[in-house]
C-alpha cells in the first residue's frame, strides 16, 4: 500500500511540475463557459465553471475546473482539466492530464497521458504518442500503445494494440477479443487474465499473483478513496476556491503566503489559539443572550476561514515546493503550482497517522496565517 502510495505520488507530482508561465493569461469564469470554434485563444488559457465546452483553438497551455467538459479543438502547450464529467475529443500537442468522474479520451494526444477517474474510457480513435498513466474504479482501454503504459484499477478491459512495455494492477483483467500485445507484458491481480477469443498476445506475459483486494486493500484504499463522489467534490471545491484566491483576491493569497514562508511556526500557534478561542469565545457570547448576533458572527466567520484553509494551505505547498525543486529565489504564488499542492494536500490522507498530522498541521498554519493577516488589515 505505502510502496503504490508513494510511487502514485511521485508519478502525480512529477507530471504536474512542468513550469509554465501565468504572466500572460486569459481567465474565463462563468456558469456556462462555450467557446466557439470561431474564436482563438494565443495565452494561456484558465477556465472555471459548472460546464465548459471548448471548441475553440488554444496555441497554448489549457486548464479547465468545471462540473462537465468536452474539448473538442487543437491546443498547441499541455492540458489539465479537472471535473465531473470529461470528455476530451480534440488534440493536444503537449501532455493531457485529467482528474475526474468519469473520463472519455478519444483524441489526438502528442506527450504523456495521465487520468485519475472512477470510470475511464480511451476510445480506439485515440492517437496516443508517449507514455500513458491510468488509474481508477473501472478502466476501458482501446486505443494504442506505442510506449509505456501503466494501469492501476479494481476493473480493467484491455481491447487495444499494446507495442511497449506495459504494467497493470487490477482486481480483475479482461483481454478483449481486438487485442493484439507485444512487448513485455506484466500484470499483477488476484487471478489470471480473461483471455477472449481473437485476442493475440505475443510479448513476455509475466504474471505476479497478489491477494485479493479485501486481503490487502491495495487498490482499494487508495482508488476507491480517491474517486468516492465526496472527496472527488472536495478535492474540485478545494482547486476552485484556490483558483478564485489566486485570480480574484491575489493580493490576499500572495500576502497570506507570505506571512506563512516567513513565520510558519508563528502562524500555527496563532491557528492553534484560534481553534481554542473562538469557540470558546462563542459560547461565551451567546450565554449573554445580548451579544448572541457576535457570537453567531463569530462562528461563521470561523466555518469560512476553515473553507478557505484547504486551499491557501494547498498554495503554500504548491509555492514551497517550486520553491525548493524549481530552483526559486522565492515562493511564487501561481495556479499551476496551487494544483501541485492541492494534489499533494488530498493524497496526504492516504498516508496514516503522519499524513492526517501534516494536514491538520497546514490547516492550522493557513488558519493561523490568515487570522493575523486581518488583524493587521483591521489595526492599519
Amino acid at each position: 500500500m505505502k510502496r503504490f502510495f508513494l510511487s502514485l505520488l511521485v508519478f502525480i507530482l512529477i507530471a504536474f511540475a512542468v513550469p509554465f508561465s501565468v504572466d500572460s493569461a486569459e481567465i474565463i469564469t462563468n456558469t456556462n463557459v462555450d467557446l466557439s470554434s470561431d474564436s482563438s485563444y494565443y495565452e494561456n488559457l484558465y477556465v472555471g465553471a459548472g460546464r465548459s465546452n471548448i471548441s475553440s483553438y488554444v496555441e497554448s497551455d489549457l486548464t479547465i475546473i468545471s462540473g462537465e467538459s468536452v474539448i473538442s479543438n487543437e491546443v498547441g502547450g499541455d492540458v489539465f482539466v479537472a471535473g465531473g464529467y470529461i470528455d476530451f475529443i480534440g488534440k493536444v500537442a503537449g501532455d493531457l492530464r485529467i482528474i475526474g468522474g468519469s473520463v472519455s479520451v478519444s483524441g489526438e494526444v502528442g506527450g504523456d497521458l495521465l487520468i485519475i477517474g472512477a470510470d475511464v474510457f480511451v476510445s480506439k480513435n485515440a492517437k496516443l504518442s508517449n507514455d500513458i498513466f491510468l488509474v481508477g474504479g473501472k478502466i476501458v482501454f482501446e486505443g494504442s500503445s506505442p510506449e509505456k503504459i501503466k494501469v492501476v484499477a479494481s476493473e480493467v478491459y484491455i481491447n487495444g494494440e499494446l507495442d511497449g512495455e506495459s504494467e497493470i494492477t487490477a482486481q480483475s483483467l479482461i483481454i478483449g477479443s481486438s487485442s493484439i500485445i507485444n512487448g513485455s507484458f506484466s500484470y499483477y491481480s488476484p487471478q489470471k487474465f480473461i483471455k477472449n477469443d481473437g485476442a493475440q498476445v505475443w510479448g513476455t506475459v509475466n504474471y505476479n499473483k497478489i491477494n485479493t483486494l479485501r486481503d490487502t486493500g491495495l487498490i482499494k484504499k487508495t482508488i476507491v478513496n480517491f474517486l468516492n463522489f465526496w472527496l472527488l467534490l472536495r478535492f474540485i471545491t478545494t482547486l476552485i476556491i484556490a483558483f478564485i484566491l489566486i485570480y480574484v483576491f491575489r493580493v490576499f493569497a500572495v500576502e497570506i503566503n507570505k506571512i506563512i514562508s516567513s513565520s510558519f511556526w508563528k502562524s500555527l500557534l496563532a491557528g492553534f489559539l484560534t481553534t481554542i478561542l473562538l469557540p470558546i469565545s462563542f459560547v461565551f457570547l451567546i450565554l449573554t443572550l445580548v451579544a448572541l448576533p457576535i457570537g453567531f458572527l463569530l462562528l461563521l466567520t470561523f466555518i469560512f476561514l476553515l473553507i478557505l484553509s484547504p486551499a491557501i494551505s494547498g498554495i503554500f505547498l504548491g509555492s514551497w515546493l517550486q520553491k525548493m525543486f524549481g530552483k526559486r529565489k522565492e515562493f511564487v504564488v501561481d495556479f499551476h503550482s496551487a494544483t501541485i499542492g492541492v494534489v499533494l494536500y488530498t493524497l496526504l490522507q492516504f498516508i496514516p497517522i503522519i499524513g492526517d498530522l501534516l494536514r491538520a498541521a497546514l490547516i492550522l498554519v493557513a488558519l493561523g496565517a490568515t487570522v493575523r493577516y486581518l488583524r493587521v488589515s483591521i489595526i492599519k
